[in-house]
């Protein structure tokens, strides 16, 4: 995996050949709409009690991640309520 200033992208071989298959990525806004989503639809209670664990770390990483990237986590919060 390697991962740039603003996509992730999955390729094991990690060389400079393109291959035939497109490459799969993910882009900051990609993480953000993630972050958004999660943050939506646990305040619309959508979340069994045994999935808000696994919902949590997977919040937690993407929020880092965005951090790490500049992007600013709260200015997401805000629209989301929106």
């Amino acid at each position: 995996m390697t991962i740039n200033n603003s996509e992730i992208s999955n390729d094991p071989a990690q060389t400079t050949e393109q291959s035939e298959e497109q490459k799969t990525t993910l882009t900051l806004q990609d993480i953000a709409a993630m972050v958004q989503v999660i943050q939506l639809a646990t305040e619309r209670i959508a979340w069994k009690a045994d999935e808000l664990s696994s919902v949590g770390i997977l919040y937690d990483r993407m929020v880092a991640f965005l951090k790490v990237a500049g992007i600013d986590v709260n200015n997401i919060a805000e629209s989301s309520k929106e």
